[in-house]
């Protein structure tokens, strides 16, 4: 199982990516055309933010069955994962 600092290290990292890319959706499509920085920006957070949410999907619901006191439903989600 992951350890709940590296867990929230990766979720503050997912954070700073949509950060970005929230900033990003404030250009018209012409000017985010119009930059290499920013459309290149974008190719590279959201695929990584994607692979990052799938990645520790699994560890999220483990995570989430722990906080609602469900030992049995996190075994089970970490056994069959």
């Amino acid at each position: 199982m992951v350890r709940r600092e590296v867990l929230l290290r990766r979720l503050q990292k997912l954070d700073e990516y949509l950060q970005i890319l929230r900033q990003l959706q404030h250009y018209s499509r012409d000017e985010f055309l119009a930059s290499p920085e920013r459309y290149g920006s974008a190719e590279r957070f959201l695929p990584i933010g994607y692979r990052d949410v799938d990645r520790y999907r699994k560890s999220l619901d483990i995570l989430f069955a722990f906080t609602h006191n469900n030992r049995q439903k996190a075994d089970d989600i970490d056994r069959i994962s």
